[in-house]
């Protein structure tokens, strides 16, 4: 799956490179000075050969696109940053569909994996709840829908616009694409297919976002982490000085009524 994702990411810096003009190009070399010398950089002729420098210095990778959306922003370039976010919400689905595989990634996204963060919330809700292998994905489009308008048709048309009904359009949208690789996994092209759809879905999310017009995706997966980190990392309270003789004196008593009456 991380290959898929690589090549899809490789795919987006050529993509970004074709759109940059001289002068852009010009400014992306001129934000590059600290981590780039000059010495470096002053046979570069592509945007290409610029990122390949920055990739070798771990700024730039797959899992990390931030440093290209902060440049692409400030040069005025709304519509990279729209492509960049599309694949960062492509990329947190796939994340998210690895982990309730069961899988493992070595994958630490530039937004501290928002996927990460879902697939361990919705393993906390949908514990002991047992799935079907196969038929779900056919359910689901049994009425010849796409996946979009499969969200739309689970969560309705919520008009408050806040970052938690995003959340569970974003949340929804992971578990379709786990359910697309859980059923096709023994397909030779499953991941592909699980990737396709997840880029559709990407596409729709980012539509929603841009209808919030109050955050950025960074600030929505801080949300997201604060609303993990809340549940996850909350405070053990201290116990009372008489709870541990209180559980000791529940559980002799369950014993003797259950057991030993």
């Amino acid at each position: 799956m991380n290959q898929e994702l690589r090549q899809m990411y490789r795919f987006e810096i050529v993509e970004l490179s074709e759109h940059l003009t001289t002068e852009q190009f010009k400014k992306l070399l001129f934000c590059c000075k600290d981590e780039i010398p000059q010495s470096s950089s002053s046979g570069f002729s592509t945007t290409v050969e610029i990122i390949g420098c920055l990739e070798k210095k771990e700024i730039v990778s797959v899992d990390k696109v931030s440093f290209l959306k902060k440049f692409v922003d400030a040069i005025g370039r709304k519509d990279l940053v729209a492509r960049l976010t599309r694949f960062e919400i492509t990329r947190e689905l796939m994340i998210y569909a690895l982990n309730r595989q069961g899988l493992e990634t070595s994958m630490n996204s530039s937004t501290t994996s928002l996927g990460h963060h879902l697939a361990e919330m919705v393993d906390v809700v949908q514990d002991r709840v047992d799935l079907p292998e196969q038929g779900m994905i056919k359910s689901l489009l049994g009425s010849g829908q796409n996946f979009s308008n499969i969200l739309e048709g689970l969560l309705g048309s919520d008009t408050s616009k806040s970052w938690n009904s995003l959340a569970l359009r974003v949340a929804t949208a992971a578990e379709i694409v786990w359910l697309v690789i859980r059923e096709k996994q023994q397909q030779e092209n499953g991941i592909k297919k699980a990737l396709h759809v997840a880029k559709n879905l990407a596409s729709y999310l980012w539509s929603e976002m841009e209808k919030l017009k109050f955050g950025t995706w960074e600030e929505f997966c801080q949300f997201v982490r604060e609303r993990h980190n809340g549940y996850f990392c909350a405070p053990v309270p201290e116990l009372a000085p008489d709870f541990p003789r209180q559980l000791m004196l529940s559980f002799i008593g369950k014993m003797k009524d259950t057991f030993f009456y």
